[in-house]
């Protein structure tokens, strides 16, 4: 192998990418667990509806449905604007699941906001963590198994000991 560098560079940089998504789902899980632990406040909801998308791929097209929503809540006076339902809610092709949402947000005259007492424009209408919102942690601990893996099959073939490699292809 003339250049074991680049591969080493390009291992290297591989599994960074991988702990950078396994790091960033863990970050989501925490600030989805952090709406838990926010202030309350009634809010009334000004707007309540499904948005549906088509999402087009070169042979197919799928469409997509995602409520939305536009409630208005008071902290110290000051009128806010939200439109987050849960910080790890997102579209998806069963639009039932998002009509039984949409049908509590347009029943529901008054709604309990949860907003963060230090940023009170951020707010949510449905706190904690849900199983959305360990999909990123998902993804980034499959990347890295698999770069994980390479990095692994690439020490033992050009490591620096052959007997290794010659004792697991014997068992």
């Amino acid at each position: 192998m003339n250049h074991p560098w680049i591969i080493n560079t390009v291992l290297v940089v591989l599994n960074a990418g991988a702990l950078a998504v396994l790091l960033r789902g863990f970050w989501e899980v925490y600030r989805a667990w952090q709406t838990s632990q926010w202030e309350t406040t009634p809010g009334q909801i000004a707007m309540a509806e499904i948005k549906e998308t088509v999402r087009k791929s070169s042979k197919q097209r799928r469409r997509v449905y995602q409520a939305k929503a536009q409630y208005q809540y008071e902290v110290c006076g000051k009128t806010y604007t939200g439109e987050t339902i849960a910080k790890s809610y997102c579209e998806s092709s069963e639009r039932e699941e998002h009509q039984h949402l949409l049908d509590w947000l347009q029943s529901a005259g008054s709604i309990q906001v949860f907003y963060d007492p230090l940023h009170p424009e951020q707010s949510v209408l449905v706190p904690g963590i849900d199983r959305g919102s360990f999909s990123t942690v998902a993804i980034g601990v499959m990347c890295l198994a698999i770069t994980g893996g390479l990095t692994g099959m690439y020490c033992l073939v050009y490591g620096e000991d052959p007997s290794l490699i010659q004792n697991i292809v014997m068992l």
